[in-house]
């Protein structure tokens, strides 16, 4: 007889905090300073392999608490990586059709990137080609300024002329 009761959860493939995490690293450094230090003297490793073993684990702590402590910025950062992934691949894919191939042999210095995303310069793509020509104002004319005429310039000499 079938059942919709879900499937267990894998305990290998569970997640953990990063407090939890942390604290997981304590515990195994606590243990490598305690194993560690029996197995150099009993001549089963060496001091440089402990050393090196025991500087590895205090460097996933101090990476995760550096990760825990700005845990805000570095998951924004990291969902802005994926997101940028994934629209490269979307332009890759754009880049496969044939008229949009054409378009950009036709102008070679165009850059093809998603409306209201930066494209490979970092420039943003207008949202949408009506509405950024909407936005843009027309640019002021620039002001007069004649040069002031050489030395010695007289005017009058050229209206007789």
């Amino acid at each position: 007889m079938p059942t919709d009761a879900p499937a267990p959860a894998d305990p290998t493939r569970e997640r953990f905090s990063l407090a939890d995490q942390i604290e997981e690293v304590e515990r195994e450094l606590r243990y490598r300073y305690g194993v560690y230090a029996k197995r150099v003297d009993d001549g089963k490793m060496t001091r440089a392999q402990a050393d090196r073993q025991i500087a590895l684990m205090r460097n996933v702590r101090d990476t995760l608490r550096m990760i825990a402590a700005h845990y805000g910025p570095v998951r924004k950062a990291v969902a802005d990586d994926l997101q940028r992934e994934k629209e490269a691949e979307e332009v890759a894919e754009l880049m496969k059709n044939p008229a949009v191939q054409a378009v950009v042999a036709g102008f070679p210095d165009a850059v093809v990137g998603l409306p209201g995303r930066p494209d490979r310069s970092g420039a943003y793509q207008p949202e949408r080609e009506s509405a950024s020509l909407e936005r843009c104002p027309a640019p002021e004319p620039e002001p007069y300024h004649p040069e002031p005429p050489p030395f010695g310039h007289d005017y009058e000499d050229e209206a007789a002329a």
